[in-house]
């Protein structure tokens, strides 16, 4: 069928408005249906970004990086933009896999060559997943439980295509046991109605299951306070509007991540923790990604549990290309509603790539909706049994992911992410591969003789950020809730 613009009768059908979010279009491409006819996109209502509050400290935006030539250099020694492999650098990862790996294999010690490496740690790419915080904004000041899980449901839907910087599936560093990465984002500071005015929530069994309306914490001597929250957070020099961010390589055998998110202004934290156990399948790589996220909406009293898609280099043998795969969930317990996400792989017979397909919950356990698209282009959203739809519930092509900001390497840790791999990138910069193994051997061995040195002296690796909780999750020490507890007491007996 051709693709026009929305149906507004099937939204109704749903119980709940259009959403609708979307920032300028960049690079924008044709998706194509059934009948080969491209696909159009309607009118969008826009996130306006204002002026943002002046930072205590100077940062670098990974999205304004500038080529690397000094170690000590204030600019990002990360690109947005990574080199494609050549034909000869191709034949030598094949060559290099094959005499190290087999069917079955579990990759996790397997060295590959450093030119496949891409110009960033893991740890960083974590981050990527938080690249539109501003659904957040969105999701702590509706009054409807289902609208603010939709936008959950958002938030995780447009949360992967900003994660591959080029079309060819490069690995980042396997980050150093006790290595952190820090940043923050710019939240927007004036935002439009993100749904049509014509389009109401219906008034479900739903409606009751929660307590609607905000409840605030009040704060006697606020600015003050809230000064102090930004200060004890993961991102000391970051403000009380901007979503921060922390992660930290929490185990090295098994290797596991975990990282922590929080937005002060909007009382929202995200604590989540990633174990990749990757195989060798033969003409591809799979990783499967273990682990989960839990948001926290703190003035709602509810917290949503998200898990993940597994990863796969495809056609290792020909053009290499990257997938999602596998099926994942988004929970809501308080509320009751859930959505079972299913990332499709490609077979043999079809020629779409990264589809994807959600199915949304309500507390009885019917399906209200529908989601179906491709993760990295266009998502249509759909009443249970409609085959096709024109309205868009999420358009990635026509979305920007906001820019990390970091601190300048000088004012690092000497752990964190940037500081310790510099020497790394620097050298992948100018292609001086020699300099890049043998700077990359040494913070491995430095690993290898600090493990060995612990393993002597009977000591145990103390984490830093992050305690290990019974259920083998990671937590972060100094969440925003246990904060705001701590704050709430201390600032009533101020003034």
């Amino acid at each position: 069928m051709p693709f026009g613009t929305p149906d507004k009768s099937n939204s109704k059908k749903w119980g709940f408005r259009r959403l609708s979010l979307t920032k300028p279009s960049f690079g924008k491409q044709n998706s194509i249906d059934s009948n080969n006819g491209p696909a159009q996109v309607d009118n969008h209502e826009k996130i306006l970004v204002g002026s943002s509050p002046k930072e205590k400290a100077p940062v670098e935006d990974i999205g304004e990086a500038d080529e690397i030539t000094n170690l000590n250099s204030k600019q990002s020694v990360c690109d947005d933009e990574e080199e494609e492999l050549d034909v000869t650098g191709h034949q030598t990862v094949l060559k290099h896999l094959a005499t190290q790996v087999k069917v079955g294999m579990d990759l996790t010690r397997v060295t590959l060559p450093t030119f496949i490496l891409e110009k960033r740690s893991l740890l960083e790419m974590y981050a990527d997943f938080f690249a539109h915080p501003e659904f957040f904004v969105l999701t702590t000041r509706e009054n409807n439980a289902k609208l603010r899980f939709m936008y959950i449901v958002k938030w995780y839907l447009s949360s992967f295509h900003t994660g591959r910087k080029g079309a060819v599936a490069k690995k980042p560093f396997n980050p150093i046991l006790g290595e952190t990465f820090r940043c923050h984002w710019k939240l927007p500071t004036t935002i439009l109605p993100s749904f049509s005015q014509n389009l109401l929530p219906s008034c479900d069994e739903s409606c009751g299951n929660v307590k609607e309306g905000i409840q605030r914490d009040s704060l006697q001597n606020g600015a003050e306070c809230q000064k102090q929250l930004v200060e004890s957070g993961p991102v000391p020099w970051a403000c009380a509007g901007d979503a921060t961010f922390v992660a930290e390589q929490v185990s090295h055998h098994p290797p596991i991540s975990a990282f922590y998110a929080e937005c002060i202004d909007k009382k929202v934290e995200v604590n989540g923790y990633i174990h990749p156990k990757s195989k060798f399948l033969g003409l591809s790589i799979g990783v499967n990604m273990i682990g989960e996220a839990k948001v926290k909406l703190l003035d709602r009293k509810e917290e949503y549990t998200v898990t993940f898609p597994s990863a796969y280099g495809r056609s290792i043998l020909t053009v290499p290309w990257a997938e999602l795969g596998g099926k994942c969930q988004i929970t809501c317990e308080s509320s009751g509603y859930k959505a079972a996400i299913v990332f499709h792989t490609k077979n043999f017979y079809s020629k779409d790539r990264h589809m994807i397909t959600c199915d949304c919950f309500d507390p009885s356990g019917s399906k209200f909706c529908v989601i179906k698209g491709q993760w990295n282009d266009k998502m249509y959203i759909m009443s249970p049994g409609q085959k096709t739809s024109t309205e868009i519930f999420l358009d990635t092509t026509s979305m920007k992911g906001n820019s990390k900001q970091v601190r300048p390497l000088q004012e690092q840790g000497e752990n964190e992410s940037r500081s310790l791999w510099r020497n790394v990138i620097s050298a992948l910069k100018v292609k001086d591969l020699d300099t890049a193994t043998n700077e990359k051997k040494k913070l491995e061995e430095k690993q290898r003789n600090d493990a060995k040195m612990r393993l002597e002296t009977k000591q145990t690796w103390e984490t830093q950020e992050f305690s290990h909780a019974e259920d083998g999750a990671f937590l972060y020490k100094h969440t925003l809730s246990r904060r705001l507890e701590d704050m709430n007491s201390t600032c009533s007996e101020v003034d």
